[in-house]
């Protein structure tokens, strides 16, 4: 059984290591989003490059990751949640395709920040709880407009509504409070940046009047503007 929950694990993490950003970024405008905005092959840079289309695909497409890898560990090892294993597996193989989006293989272990990714782990884990955290993290995302808090209100506050309900109302365990406790210092850690953007006043916020299409399409806005006087 552990060594099936090793493989298993295993094919998250390569799941996991598939970055979309990076191939909506190349196929659509043959750029290198590593090389662009704040340099994060992930959905918040994909919004501020890109606009809001392209964001929503790679969100969707990362969150797909860590819904896939939830499942596999739920329904390969009981499909019950109030089984410990099962519970146990699920977080374990959602954890390995987040680490997987951290740290990919296929790109030198430089890879995104694990957020959406970890919300498709909570989406089979607890969905109405992350529903809540939704809610919650959009309302505060409407005051202080930066993407960093959003995401980072969803999976914190997700996590530990996750280790409160788990713990009291199904089935305690140690090992999987400490799968998602690692899950969400690992979706922290991968914020340090911001953190140290957000002390110093430098963290850019999103810009609601270029969030459709993005200051890629703003610059191309721009040009098309600037030839079209030129012509005149």
């Amino acid at each position: 059984m552990v060594l099936k929950l090793v493989g298993v694990c295993i094919l998250c993490y390569l799941l996991g290591s598939i970055n979309f950003a990076r191939i909506i970024a190349k196929l659509v405008y043959h750029e290198d989003i590593t090389t662009k905005g704040s340099g994060n092959p992930g959905t918040s840079n994909m919004l501020r490059l890109y606009g809001l289309k392209l964001s929503i695909l790679t969100f969707f497409l990362d969150a797909i990751k860590g819904l896939i890898s939830a499942l596999l560990g739920f329904f390969l090892f009981g499909a019950s949640y109030t089984n410990e294993w099962t519970l146990i597996a699920m977080y374990a193989c959602g954890l390995s395709a987040v680490v997987g989006h951290i740290f990919p293989i296929f790109t030198k272990f430089k890879g995104g920040k694990g957020m959406a990714t970890a919300i498709g782990v909570y989406a089979v884990s607890n969905f109405p709880a992350l529903m809540l955290f939704v809610v919650i993290g959009f309302l505060i995302f409407y005051k202080c407009k930066y993407m960093s808090i959003l995401t980072l209100t969803i999976v914190t506050g997700t996590g530990l509504a996750e280790i409160l309900f788990k713990n009291i109302l199904c089935c305690p365990s140690f090992v999987m409070t400490g799968l998602i406790m690692l899950m969400v210092c690992l979706c922290i850690f991968a914020h340090r940046s911001n953190f140290v953007r957000l002390k110093e006043g430098t963290e850019r916020k999103v810009d609601f009047q270029k969030l459709w299409h993005g200051d890629h399409g703003q610059e191309q806005a721009q040009q098309k503007d600037d030839s079209s006087k030129k012509s005149k």
